[in-house]
């Protein structure tokens, strides 16, 4: 991906990138070469926007060690070269993490659970047991993914029982 705000930056385009993002104007230029264009108001905008997007990947929590003594992690848990996991966080039985993949504070990774690699876990996650994270993906604060979801509802004398909720997804 190149961001091109000036006609004379334009790379060889036979042999250069595969997207470019630049304006309108520059656009139109290029619109019958076989290449993929996104039009931005101002290409250094976009570029600061997707920077801004992707900023998780840069930090490091380097005010800690690579694994917080405060994190609880279960003995059959398989963590990569270069994981980080801070403070307060429970890494449950036969997880498996990939190398690079941040875990920030108070997450819960339930059993049976793999994380690719070059992931942030952001804090406050809890990823539910057999689940499966791909490469590079970036898990927002507070998130809950995998968990069954459940209610309480009241019986005809008043007494609570839990009630399972399903969700149906079109596709």
């Amino acid at each position: 991906m190149v961001f091109i705000s000036n006609v004379k930056s334009l790379p060889d385009l036979h042999n250069g990138p595969a997207v470019i993002v630049t304006n309108a104007k520059i656009a139109l230029s290029i619109a019958n070469q076989d290449i993929a264009v996104i039009t931005f108001k101002d290409a250094r905008f976009a570029q600061a926007l997707i920077k801004k997007a992707y900023s998780d990947y840069d930090s490091a929590d380097s005010y800690w060690g690579a694994i917080h003594p405060n994190s609880v992690i279960d003995s059959t848990a398989r963590l990569g070269a270069g994981v980080r996991v801070g403070p307060n966080t429970v890494i449950g039985a036969d997880v498996e993490v990939g190398d690079d993949t941040h875990i920030r504070s108070n997450c819960v990774i339930e059993h049976s659970v793999t994380i690719g690699q070059n992931c942030v876990i952001n804090n406050l996650v809890n990823i539910g047991y057999f689940c499966t994270i791909g490469s590079r993906v970036i898990i927002r604060p507070r998130a809950i993914i995998g968990n069954e979801s459940f209610a309480f509802g009241q019986d005809e004398l008043g007494r609570y029982h839990r009630a399972r909720l399903r969700s149906t997804f079109a596709t």
